[in-house]
C-alpha cells in the first residue's frame, strides 16, 4: 500500500520493501528520502498559496474604492434592488443620514426623523447625497 501525500513523491511502505526485497537499512534510506523530498515540496507549496493569497489580497484591496470622504452626520443614497429596475424607476433611495462608519466599510444609516434604518449597509451600496441649495 503507498501513501500519496503530493502527486509527484510518492512514500514506499514496507510492503513494498518485501515485494522489491529490500533491507530494514535500504527501506528507511528510501523512506527518509521521500519524506525529505514532501517536506520540502509542502514547504514550496505553503509559499506558493501564500504568495497568491498576498497577490490577490492587493488585486481585491486595489479594486476596492472605500468611500473615505463621508462622515458620520453626511446625507447618503441607497442603491435600491435590481429586482423591479425600469427605464423610469429610480434606483437610489433616501436621503438617509449617515449615523455611523465603521473602519472595515459598514454604515449604520438614520431616517431623516431620526430613527435607525434596520440592519448595517455595505459602504459600497451608498453615495453621498448632495442636497440643493436654496439660495
Amino acid at each position: 500500500m503507498e501513501v500519496v501525500i503530493a502527486t509527484k513523491y510518492v512514500l514506499p511502505s514496507l510492503i513494498i520493501a518485501i515485494e522489491e526485497k529490500l533491507s530494514d537499512e535500504e527501506s528507511l534510506r528510501k523512506r527518509l528520502t521521500a519524506l525529505e523530498k514532501m517536506s520540502k515540496a509542502r514547504q514550496l507549496a505553503i509559499h506558493a498559496m501564500r504568495v497568491e493569497k498576498m497577490r490577490r489580497k492587493a488585486w481585491y484591496d486595489r479594486a476596492i474604492v472605500h468611500n473615505k470622504y463621508m462622515k458620520d452626520g453626511d446625507l447618503a443614497l441607497l442603491y435600491g434592488s435590481k429586482k423591479h429596475k425600469g427605464k423610469l424607476k429610480l434606483t437610489w433611495n433616501g436621503p438617509y443620514l449617515v449615523h455611523h462608519i465603521n473602519e472595515n466599510g459598514i454604515v449604520l444609516l438614520k431616517i431623516l426623523e431620526g430613527e435607525l434604518f434596520p440592519g448595517y449597509i455595505n459602504e459600497s451600496r451608498i453615495k453621498r447625497f448632495y442636497a440643493p441649495s436654496l439660495a
